[in-house]
């Protein structure tokens, strides 16, 4: 939620295109009125109650503060729930209104119509992403390269532009970290990445929830989209209550096997698999491959390995941190204190807020890894660029002039 109301919806703002958020929005009776009453059209009401508002010409604007305050999903289950819906709604939202070319849409400009398609093709995005779970494996255990080239200088300065392309990326989350800090109150680089990152886990159960809800007929466990609050789904399992949390067998179960988090479980040792695979090959040419070396020498190798596994951002590396969270969660669950100790009162009005430190991410084990993932593979970007001018060097003989051959 931070990426979303700090800077996504900044950036929609600037557009013209502000989205009604959750709850926490306000609108004139006569205005709701005019486009038939709150949607029932998609699960994402709020995004589609913005459309419909925007396509009858009202206007909608992001006010600088924050109107209501909730608590984020209490369990695992509740949290993958709340996410799929989403993600059911705004493609259900994308559909109803044609991908911004309904006519139901007439009082939108081109630009906040192309504004909500980006959105709309955002979500089929997330589809792609979860295509990694195959796609990834299916590279490291074939041997493919991640990039093809004809000659030694072709492939340098693919190495070089690559990182060059990083540096800009990494500057690009510095400068929407500070657009997010105006309306956050403070700053955080990571915040931009707060999203993909989040997808990149989630992948397995939003590609789900999208043959379950728009392809499979309900004879084959299609189903039809329901609307649930996150705030209704119980907790069985106490699974942030320090005290009382059930013992760590039972989260695996259920977090594990119920909730199907062995996917990541067993995903991960297979990726590593591939990994370890691709090094082997590099000092084992003649083990079968896809694509082999033509030489063993240091170069061949040093390069074998770059264009399989350490191309930036190694992805592979990125799809094992996310597929880490199912599995860090239940050996390691957050400890939330209960709400009353989060809020304070005000005592002329009797009303309760959060406390300061109640709405901002906690500075613990969990974020910090955040960081010290991005900041080795800046490092290890730096050191590719570096090397790269002296990839093709005499000191390390290479005669892989070609890729695929």
């Amino acid at each position: 939620m931070l990426q979303i109301a700090g800077l996504t919806e900044v950036v929609n703002d600037s557009l013209g295109h502000a989205d009604c958020m959750g709850s926490g929005y306000v609108m004139r009776r006569s205005a709701l009125e005019a486009i038939g009453g709150f949607p029932v059209e998609s699960l994402a009401e709020d995004v589609c109650c913005s459309d419909k508002l925007i396509g009858a010409g009202w206007k909608t604007c992001l006010i600088p503060e924050f109107l209501q305050y909730g608590s984020v999903p209490g369990s695992y289950y509740a949290h993958v729930k709340q996410r799929t819906r989403w993600f059911v709604g705004h493609v259900q939202t994308a559909f109803f209104f044609r991908f911004r070319t309904s006519n139901k849409l007439a009082g939108m400009g081109f630009r906040q119509k192309l504004t909500g398609l980006v959105f709309d093709l955002r979500q089929f995005m997330q589809l792609l992403q979860a295509a990694n779970f195959v796609l990834i494996p299916l590279s490291l255990y074939a041997g493919y390269p991640l990039v093809i080239w004809s000659t030694e200088a072709q492939l340098v300065w693919l190495i070089r532009l690559v990182c060059i392309w990083s540096a800009c990326h990494w500057i690009h989350q510095a400068i929407m970290g500070l657009v997010a800090a105006t309306r956050l109150g403070y700053y955080d680089i990571r915040i931009a990445s707060y999203d993909s990152e989040l997808e990149q886990w989630l992948g397995p159960y939003i590609c789900s929830a999208f043959v379950r809800s728009f392809m499979l007929p309900k004879r084959l466990g299609g189903q039809v989209a329901g609307f649930k609050s996150s705030g209704a789904m119980g907790d069985a399992l106490a699974e942030r209550d320090k005290d009382n949390r059930a013992s760590l067998w039972r989260r695996s179960c259920d977090i594990l096997w119920h909730q199907r988090g062995l996917v990541h479980t067993v995903w991960i040792p297979v990726c590593l698999g591939g990994v370890a695979l691709t090094c082997v090959r590099s000092v084992y040419p003649n083990i079968p491959s896809a694509y082999t070396l033509s030489q063993k020498t240091y170069g061949n190798q040093l390069i074998y390995l770059i264009v399989r596994i350490g191309w930036p951002p190694t992805a592979w590396l990125q799809y094992v941190h996310a597929s880490l969270v199912p599995i860090l969660y239940v050996l390691f669950p957050p400890s939330v204190k209960p709400r009353d100790e989060l809020l304070v009162e005000d005592p002329k009005t009797g009303a309760r807020y959060p406390k300061p430190e109640a709405v901002q991410p906690p500075r613990d084990a969990w974020g910090l890894w955040r960081y010290i993932r991005p900041t080795l593979v800046i490092l290890y970007t730096v050191f590719l660029f570096a090397i790269s001018f002296f990839l093709f060097d005499s000191t390390i003989p290479s005669n892989q002039k070609t890729a695929p051959g």
